[in-house]
Parts: C-alpha cells; structure tokens; sequence
C-alpha cells in the first residue's frame, strides 16, 4: 500500500480540502487514479459540484455567455452513468450500442450537492440547432441528471422555459438551499437579433408588441418563480435561504425599482441571513428585512459599493453596522460620515486603560514583542473584544477629514495591513488647506499599503509616521501641492523600510521625505517622486513647480551650487530656513527598474545614481518649470562619470611576522583606499524620457545617448532647446547604422515649427516620397497622428 493509501482519513480529507479550496481540479482527476480507497475520498469532494468554475474564470466565462469545452464531455460521462432505458430517445442515440458499459465502481452522481449547468448562448446557431439545444440539452438533459438525485441537491439552476415540470417535483428537493432561476431562454425570441425588422412595414408595431410581450411574460415569470419559493417553503419551511435570478443579462433591461420590489418580496419569504460572513450589495437586500435582528458577529467583509447611503443610520443597540461586526476584517466605501471610525477608538481607549494584559494591544514595540508565540496581533485584538481590521479602502470620498484618517490609524494599528484612501480633486475655491496625519509614535507592524490621495492642499505626515511601518510594501502618497517655500518643509525622519517595493510621493510628502531612508529600499522596484502639476486655461499644462536656483540651493546648504545648474533665479530676501537632509545619489538599488522624477528632485538628479542600478530599465526626468527657461540643465563630461572607492588589503611579509605566524597570531593588515573614475553605462535602460530644458552639446550627445545608454529603444523628447536637438539629429546621421526604425522610437511632444524643420532637415512623412532620401528612423508625434523624417544629408546654412 503506497504512503497516500495509509494516511488517516482525516488527513486525506484535509488535502483535498485545501486542494479543493484552490480549485485545483486536476490534481484531484489524477487522484481517482490512484486507488479505490482515495478514488472514494476524493469524490466527494471533486463532484460535489462538478459544473463549478475556477475563481479566476468565472467573470470571463459570464462575459461571453459561454463555457468550457470540457462541460460537454463531462455531462456525456455522467450520463453514460445512468441506466440506458431511463433516457429519452434523443439522449440515447448519443450512445451507440458498443459504448462502454456504464456500470462503475465509481458512483459520481451519489456525491453531486450542486448542479447548475449554464446555458449555452445559441444566438450565433442557426433556427435549427437552437432548437437542439433547447429540447436536447437545456431540457432533456438537465431533467436526466437532476431526477435521480433531487433529494440531495443543496443548490439547482431551473430553466425556466420548463419550468413546469420541475415545480411538478417540487416535494422532492428536501435539502434544497439555493435555487437559480434562468430566465434568459424564455425571452429569446423576443431579442432574436436576426429577425429583420425594418423590412416590415408594421416593423413599429411589430417592436411595440414585443416589448409589451416582454412585459407580460416578465410578469408571469415573477409569478411563477414565487410559486415555486412558496410550495417549498410549504413543504420544508426553513430549508430554502437564497434565491438567485436576476444574474440574467435579459433583467438588466428592467427597471432597478422593479427588480429591487421582486427581490424584497423574495427575502419577505425566506428565513432571515443565519451569521453572514460578508455584508456587500449581494446580500443588502435581504439583510434589509431584518437590520436588526441579524447577527453581524461573523462578518469579515463589508462594502458599501452600490448600497444606499441610508446603511449608515441602521442602528441598533446603539451601534452601527460596522461595529456590529466584530470579526471585521476587509471594509470598502464610497461614502463615510464624519466620525464613522470613532467607536472604534473609544473602544482602543478603554482597552489599553484597563490592567489585564494591556501588554496585548500597546502602542509600542515592546507590547509587540511581549506578546505570547502563539498569539497573532489579529488573535490579540479578539482577546481584547476588539475588531481585527486588516484592509481599509475609501474610494472617492469627498467629506473624508484629517480625524476620520487618524481614527483609523490608531484604531487598528497593530492589525491594519492596507490602507487606501481616494479623494475627489477639488477645485481651487473649496480645496482643504492641509490634511495633518498623527500617532508618528505609534507602530504599525502588519502595514504593507499606504496609499493617500488627497484633495487637500497639503498632506502633511507626522515626521515619524513611516519610521513605525517596517513592513510597507506600497506607498502612493499624493496631494495637490503647486507652490511651496522651502522654509516651511519640516523633513521626516529617517525610515527602515527593506521591505519597499514601490515608492510614490507626489507634492508634499515627497518634498518632505528623507532621502537617507534609501539605504535601506535595497528591495525598492519602481519610484517616483514630483509635485502636482499645474492647470492653466488651456487645459492640462503638465509643468510643475521649482522654486527660485538659490533658494534651492540655500535649502539643502549647496553654497556654490553644483557644476549642473547654470541659471539662476532672481535673488530674493530670505528668511533663515530648514537645512534639509543632502540627496547622496549614491545608494545601492539592485531592484530598481523605474525612476520617474520632475520638479525639483529631477533637477538636482545626478546620473551616478545609475551605477547602483543595474536593473533599471525606465528613466523619466522632467525639469519642464512653471516658469519657462528659469530651470535648465547642462550636461558636462563629468556628469558622464562616477568616482567609486577600491579598499585593498596588503600584510608584511617580513621576518617579524613570520615568527608572529608561527607563534599562532595573523600578521598585521593594512588597508589602502584609492578612487577610481569610472564612465557610466547603463545598458539595461530600455526608455529614456528628458523633459525640459536639458543643455547638451554635440559633442557630449554621442557619450550621453550611445555611450550611457546604448539600448534605449524609445526616446521621449519634449521641450529641448535648438542646439540640443541638432545634437540629437547629428548624432542619428552619424550613426544611421545603430539608429535605425527597427532599433529606436524617438517620440516628440510638440510638433516641430517650420523654422526648426527647416534648421534640423525634419520633413513630414510621405506614403510616395522617395526612402532614399530620409533616414529610416521616425520621429513619432505622441498622438500617433503625425511622422517625420530626418533628411539624409543636413541643411546647409551660410
């Protein structure tokens, strides 16, 4: 007997229970294979409802309105299990008379609770295989696998088409749970896509009573699905808990009240929800009958997407909804009242005053460590009565302040995993002038997503905040910062955060953040650091603020300014401001695929923050200012190059260290540092994007462009400066060999004047012009409406 066989049954059950849970439907086919003993097992579980899809399947399958292929060859087998005179004749000649015996030692039908079936879409077949399907399948064989067993189907999807002969049974289903009604069938005639209307004369009137059909019929299908709900609960009051019919795309052309009216008189008569464990649109009706009554201390789930904004005034007992379900653990909403989190932390207040384990849920590193080992910090907010709340994501919010975000964030900090907060971008008039989050003393162990996007001008972090989340994974922090002084930037704390992947800091907390935390993101993937960009009358002017070159300067104790800034700004009288912390460029990212910089954190970019990302394969940087021509940048030789350190190790090897080595001691090691400099390359850069006034010679063109980056295959070039660009097009006519349409996509943002075309030999594409002529690289307008082409030979000017 093989391992597997000799496993208890409690074990084998527990396997296939997890494989079960992961839709693993394969390995439990090859299962059967193995032996009776496990075959019997794992029946049970892989035909207790065998027409299931996977999870990941389900939406794309309700979106064609079709199945899988295997369903045919699965309904062949199970009835190749029943016994061949019970079957109508059409079913029978589908088994010719040398067909395998259907007698098994494997009973697949005993074990089958669920069976719905969906119906194929027969609206591509022709008049008669819509007939086919309809007698063959979608009615005499549903009825062939479901009579034999209706006593122990727990759930069953009645064609309502014949819906007669299944109410006729209706005694029968005695374990009943879930009944599907589809309805789909019954109107197809009625929507039949290929009946030619317009060739009618009467084709209005024709459409007026089909519609009034439509109705009629609707209305005889409502009643008729209540009979059947009826002389069940008749006959096993009790038994029947959902009803499920409006899933059919044909109800999505009936009005919402209507449907919403059918559905509460379904819920009128069923038994109320028996400990729910998710509260969503699915099951708000029928939660709705009796809001106050129905335990919610099983729910794990909530979503006010689609719900009445009145769920919020449902109260009982003197709470709400959500802190009726205490097993809370993932909430969604669309809209939130001012204070809705505010039991919550009256109910953490009153935890950590009370003596008794207090130690549990503390606020501070030392509760976490003190905690028991087989106690999780979720298990310690149950001990406590506490709701162990691990997602948290508001979408769209627009009555969202500063105290509901800091209410959620001490509330549930030792168990909030995600948090995701969006808010609606407000106009200039009615936009908040800060939104300050606290508690940077408290600590958020299981916090992996950050992600605030705030309509508010300013989204001020306390300094500590994320020096208590060592987890974080994801953070997206945005507000709509447009100007700022330098003075008023109060800087975090440094953070340890080896665990980030993604960094995203729009407007004020990226201006805010301490670039010393990038010592420790040696996990850090994609990044991307700016300020919100401007709107003018015109539309959407996507250039963001950079204060005055001095200021700047002054701001992080650049006394000279570094050798790349060369023009600056007016001189103004300035008062004595914050030093903030240096931007080092000299970290080590070994993940780092994306770095996406503008306003002030692409001007002061240097490139030998490439020598530490060997991954990198996208670099944006956008200096383009909200005033033209204050900020640019010239790239020189030494902005080609990066000075690195060489430690080496060299021992006396002279006689006094010979006898310490034979006296058992290691001879004396001295260590020597030398610098080395290095020309940069980085040749897994794949998109180069430099916005704004970039100053590049000619000659530094082809060390930049061929020699840093020799594997760029889209270049993005908007707002450069004339001689930067004739750079450029020198350097593709130099090298038309490497730079060729296969090779590289240069992409421009503005289209080119006349004056620039004539100076740079750009002309636009022509279908019947002469290739020989032009290089074979285009230049692409972003809009994917324009091409150019870059003469052969350059213009000649006297």
């Amino acid at each position: 007997m093989d391992p597997l066989s000799r496993l208890p049954i409690e074990c084998l059950q527990h396997i296939l229970r997890i494989l079960n849970n992961d839709d693993n439907f394969a390995a439990m086919a090859r299962l059967l294979r193995t032996n009776k003993h496990i075959a019997s097992v794992t029946l049970t579980f892989l035909y207790r409802d065998p027409f299931r899809l996977k999870a990941d399947k389900v939406k794309t399958w309700e979106r064609r309105r079709s199945r899988p292929k295997y369903y045919d060859k699965l309904i062949r087998m199970l009835l190749s299990r029943l016994p061949r005179a019970s079957l109508p004749k059409s079913l029978s000649l589908l088994f010719t008379a040398d067909s395998a015996d259907s007698s098994s030692s494997l009973d697949y039908l005993a074990h089958i609770r669920h069976l719905n079936i969906p119906l194929r879409d027969r609206s591509g077949l022709k008049e008669l295989l819509r007939q086919y399907y309809q007698v063959v399948l979608h009615q005499e064989t549903l009825w062939s696998l479901a009579y034999p067993i209706l006593e122990q189907l727990q759930s069953f999807s009645i064609p309502m088409h014949f819906f007669n002969r299944y109410h006729s049974v209706v005694n029968r289903f005695q374990s009943l749970e879930l009944v599907r009604f589809m309805t789909s069938d019954v109107f197809e005639p009625v929507f039949d896509e290929d009946v030619d209307t317009d060739s009618d004369t009467d084709s209005e009137s024709d459409s007026k009573n089909g519609k009034e059909y439509m109705m009629q019929r609707r209305d005889e299908l409502v009643q008729e699905m209540k009979c059947f709900v009826q002389d069940h609960i008749r006959f096993f009051k009790g038994r029947l808990k959902f009803v499920r019919w409006r899933e059919d795309g044909v109800w999505k052309r009936t009005d919402e009240e209507f449907i919403d009216r059918v559905q509460l008189d379904f819920y009128r008569l069923l038994p109320p929800l028996c400990n729910p464990t998710h509260l969503t649109s699915d099951n708000w009706l029928q939660f709705s009958i009796h809001p106050q009554t129905i335990d919610l201390a099983h729910v794990r789930e909530f979503s006010s997407i689609d719900l009445p904004k009145t769920w919020e005034d449902i109260i009982c007992n003197n709470q709400s909804i959500l802190q009726r379900c205490r097993a809370l653990e993932r909430i969604c909403l669309d809209t939130m009242y001012a204070g809705t989190f505010k039991w919550a932390v009256q109910e953490k207040n009153k935890t950590e005053q009370e003596p008794v384990r207090n130690i549990a849920t503390k606020n501070d590193r030392v509760g976490q460590q003190a905690l028991e080992q087989d106690e999780t910090l979720s298990s310690a907010h149950r001990i406590r009565d506490l709701v162990p709340l691990k997602s948290v994501n508001i979408r769209h919010s627009d009555s969202l302040g500063a105290d509901d975000i800091n209410d959620v964030l001490f509330a549930f900090n030792h168990t909030l995993q995600e948090l995701s907060i969006v808010e609606w971008c407000y106009s200039n008039l009615d936009r908040p002038k800060s939104c300050h989050i606290r508690h940077g003393l408290v600590h958020f162990p299981a916090l992996t997503l950050l992600n605030l996007s705030l309509g508010s001008e300013r989204l001020v972090l306390d300094t500590g905040l994320l020096s208590h989340c060592p987890n974080l994974i994801t953070v997206h922090l945005r507000d709509m910062t447009l100007t700022y002084s330098c003075r008023d930037i109060a800087p975090c704390l440094p953070a340890h955060l080896d665990c980030l992947e993604v960094l995203q800091l729009v407007g004020w907390s990226a201006l805010t953040f301490n670039p010393a935390t990038f010592s420790s993101t040696t996990r850090l993937r994609h990044l991307n650091m700016e300020v919100f960009p401007w709107h003018t009358d015109r539309g959407y002017y996507p250039r963001k603020f950079i204060p005055p070159v001095e200021e700047l300067n002054r701001s992080y104790s650049i006394q000279d300014g570094p050798s790349l800034i060369t023009i600056a700004a007016i001189a103004t009288d300035l008062e004595p401001e914050i030093i903030r912390p240096r931007w080092t460029w000299d970290w080590h990212l070994p993940f780092l695929i994306s770095i996406d910089l503008a306003s002030e954190f692409a001007y002061l970019f240097e490139f030998k923050m490439l020598h530490g990302c060997p991954a990198l394969e996208i670099l944006s940087l956008d200096i383009r200012s909200t005033i033209p021509g204050t900020h640019t940048r010239v790239i020189s030789e030494s902005d080609l190059f990066v000075t690195t350190s060489i430690n080496t190790s060299t021992g006396n090897n002279n006689n006094n260290n010979n006898n310490n080595s034979n006296n058992g001691s290691l001879p004396p090691v001295q260590q020597q540092s030398t610098t080395e400099r290095q020309r940069l390359c980085s040749s897994t850069v794949t998109t180069l994007n430099l916005r704004g006034g970039w100053v590049i010679d000619k000659e530094i063109m082809p060390q930049l462009l061929a020699g840093m980056f020799p594997n760029v295959k889209d270049l993005y070039v908007t707002d450069w400066n004339l001689p930067a660009m004739e750079g450029l097009v020198k350097l593709f006519r130099d090298m038309s060999i490497k730079y060729d349409d296969a090779s590289l996509n240069v992409h421009i943002f503005l289209r080119p004047t006349s004056e620039e075309m004539a100076r740079l030999g750009i002309v636009a594409y022509q279908e019947n012009a002469n290739p020989a002529d032009y290089l074979s690289l285009r230049l692409l307008h972003v809009s994917n409406t324009d091409e150019y082409r870059l003469l052969k030979s350059p213009p000649s000017f006297p």
